[in-house]
């Protein structure tokens, strides 16, 4: 186990009996204990140096009083602190503010990891604080309120086995007996104990216990609490004796050795009560009671046999010595638990079950939904039973399902109104170009004999001016463009109807045009005899200022060209002035008869487009100019 910040690493037995951690304190081991004595009661917790201790006081421990383990002087230093299962790197859980109490007594040589799930009540029971077991409950860290736990048996080379939230089906033979809860809380896991049979190599089934009792199952201590009766029977099946002094039957080496050639094995016969119902048994053989006792019991070390003197009913207890041999599955949510005798077949693969929660009608599912988090140590290993997606409640449920339908909403009204504002730009784009390339309309459609296009329409005299227009651009795309020369004042509508007839007729067509044309027209002047502005000449080298289109780059279009007034390029578009024309209207269809012949533009240099290797030479007007109130709008949509 892990407890504080930083997390101190300190090794714990499993009590089923109380709700909240014991560690051992420095108090705990003193100059007059062995020089190991740290290292045997599993480490030191020291709460000073943990930055998430929250102390709270001095209280009584409370546990195993009826047995006599604990008094009025076996005080606790209680508090609160973080606990986590595990150490840093294997996995587990964390859990903060869990109760915690650091402890001094010997009479629990080791710290206690709490799997009871009663309350920890301080002054009053007005404030009650959840153990480690329901906390990790309360959080969905675990599918049920439920363990299943052996302590292992070191004879047999096996550790131990502690499972939250379920249990490990390979671990023992399955029965069908069931045990309901004990109506003391403080003695929930009570067991009917019909009978103790012994057999050895000579005598077989002999009783030792002669009249059933209601004993505890308890791993918080080692040993076997028995009426007298059934002590004095035992006395007699082992040949062991009682010492007075330290109240344990001591084993000397003779009758050590003779016990281990005799290997006699004890049978406990346990049900729901004492009624003759249902019972399950568990064989216990001789190597699982051959134990050792030390400081502080005795002073040298020698081997005793975990047997008890009971005073009374109420100290009736089988405690860890009978866990070695048996599996207990506890289930609080339906108060109920089993035990089973363990299983010891080696290799045998773990088969981690989950423990379903109360309102379920399946008591022990194999959940897919659950992952299981191993975390293994030299006395065996403690596997948590994760949920992978953690329940939530009804509240979070529907904030959940109303964040959805807005989520849904605000998408599907921003995907509308971007999809409009697409549409009119795109339309706004189309009426500009159509407006700047349109080339005045032929005689025929001057009078009232012209063909009448309804409005929306983009078809006329010449077709699709929509898809002619695509092709332009396309043209344009693919063209090298070089500045020739000054080829003089070109009429703006001779070179628009001339583009845009161009744009309806074939290949073929468009091919023998310019060849037609390239051949007619003289030679042109070279570069290094021009005067145009802007262009310069080095020795015979041509210089061109307009290369190819690269791939992924558009060209600007005019309406970027006319707000960017600190463009620094000489062959931008010349700065707005008041003497610029405003741009025309992009209705179309509303301005048509309005559209004229152009006046006579300043000269412009002659540009050659080389398409398909055919030269054709035309003259492209300068688009005309907003005035500044145009211009402040079109600054404004263009950044829109």
């Amino acid at each position: 186990m892990r407890v504080g910040s930083p997390p101190q690493t300190l090794r714990l037995l499993p009590s089923t009996e109380i709700p909240e951690s014991w560690f051992v304190l420095s108090l705990g081991c003193t100059i007059e204990d062995p020089a190991n004595c740290t290292d045997t009661r599993g480490g030191i917790y020291n709460p000073t140096n943990s930055t998430t201790w929250d102390e709270k006081s001095l209280y009584s421990l409370a546990a195993e009083v009826n047995l006599g383990y604990t008094t009025n002087s076996d005080n606790g230093e209680y508090g609160t602190d973080t606990l986590a299962v595990g150490q840093v790197g294997d996995g587990g859980v964390s859990l903060p503010q869990q109760v915690v109490a650091g402890i001094a007594t010997k009479d629990f040589y080791l710290g206690n990891l709490g799997l009871s799930d009663r309350p920890v009540n301080w002054d009053n029971n007005n404030d009650p604080e959840p153990g480690f077991l329901a906390n990790l409950r309360t959080n969905n860290l675990i599918p049920s309120l439920s363990y299943g736990y052996t302590a292992g048996a070191a004879y047999r080379d096996v550790t131990g086995s502690l499972t939250l939230g379920g249990f490990d089906a390979s671990r023992f033979t399955p029965n069908d007996v069931s045990f309901t809860f004990a109506s003391d809380p403080t003695r929930q896991l009570v067991v009917g104990l019909e009978t103790i049979s012994y057999s050895d190599s000579k005598i077989t089934d002999v009783p030792l216990l002669s009249t059933g009792v209601m004993a505890l199952v308890d791993s918080t201590v080692p040993h076997i609490w028995l009426p007298l009766v059934a002590c004095k029977a035992f006395e007699e099946a082992f040949g062991i004796t009682y010492d007075e002094t330290s109240q344990y039957y001591l084993v000397n080496m003779t009758t050590h050795m003779s016990l281990l050639s005799q290997n006699p094995t004890l049978v406990f016969q346990l049900s729901n009560g004492l009624d003759g119902g249902p019972s399950v048994n568990i064989t216990m053989p001789y190597a699982s009671f051959d134990l050792e006792v030390s400081s502080p019991i005795v002073n040298d070390t020698t081997w005793y046999f975990p047997l008890r003197r009971a005073n009374d009913s109420s100290q009736y207890t089988l405690g860890r010595t009978i866990l070695q041999e048996s599996f207990l599955t506890v289930d609080y949510e339906r108060s109920n638990f089993s035990i089973s005798q363990c299983d010891f077949e080696t290799n045998t693969p773990a088969h981690i079950v989950a423990i379903a929660p109360g309102n379920s009608t399946n008591a022990s599912p194999a959940s897919p939904t659950t992952t299981t988090s191993t975390v293994p140590s030299s006395s065996g290993s403690v596997v948590i039973i994760q949920q992978s997606s953690h329940s939530l409640s009804n509240g979070a449920k529907a904030g959940i399902a109303i964040a959805v339908v807005l989520l849904a909403l605000i998408c599907g009204v921003g995907a509308f109104f971007c999809v409009k504002r697409r549409r009119s730009r795109q339309k706004k784009n189309t009426s500009s170009e159509l407006e700047g390339h349109l080339p005045d309309p032929p005689a025929e459609m001057s009078g009232g004999n012209a063909p009448i296009r309804k409005h929306g329409s983009i078809k006329g005299y010449y077709g699709d001016i929509r898809r002619s227009f695509s092709q332009h651009k396309t043209n344009q795309r693919n063209s090298v463009v070089e500045v020739e020369g000054d080829p003089g004042t070109i009429p703006e509508h001779a070179y628009n109807r001339r583009q845009f007839e161009n744009t309806h007729r074939s290949p073929h067509e468009l091919q023998a045009e310019e060849l037609r044309s390239e051949l007619s027209t003289p030679e042109p002047t070279p570069i290094s005899e021009m005067s145009s502005p802007g262009l310069v000449s080095r020795g015979s080298q041509r210089s061109a200022f307009a290369s190819p289109v690269r791939p992924g780059f558009p060209r600007r279009s005019p309406r970027s060209s006319m707000i960017d007034n600190n463009n620094s390029n000489p062959f931008s578009s010349p700065p707005l002035s008041a003497q610029t024309s405003p741009l025309p209207s992009p209705a179309f269809d509303e301005k048509k008869s309005e559209l004229g012949s152009p006046a006579a533009v300043p000269q412009q240099p002659r540009i050659v487009r080389r398409e398909s290797g055919i030269a054709s030479m035309m003259s492209e007007a300068p688009s005309p100019r907003p005035d500044e109130s145009s211009y402040q709008a079109i600054e404004t949509d263009t950044h829109q």
